[in-house]
């Protein structure tokens, strides 16, 4: 039996929705670390943690002016 922690991982169209930007760009920001903790879910499928977006977002409200 596989036990979950915590919230299931979002996948890159679930996370482009969510930060409001295509899963292009999500791809991006997996690639360049931005989004610390994703991982690879099949060959060419990524998930994306919750923390991670929440990490993100809050990193972009302090740099927005």
């Amino acid at each position: 039996m596989i036990r979950q922690l915590g919230p299931a991982p979002y996948s890159t169209a679930e996370a482009a929705h969510l930060l409001g930007v295509s899963t292009d760009v999500v791809l991006a920001l997996i690639h360049k670390g931005e989004l610390k903790g994703a991982f690879r879910s099949g060959a060419r499928l990524f998930k994306v943690p919750v923390a991670a977006i929440e990490a993100y977002q809050a990193r972009q409200s302090i740099a927005a002016p």
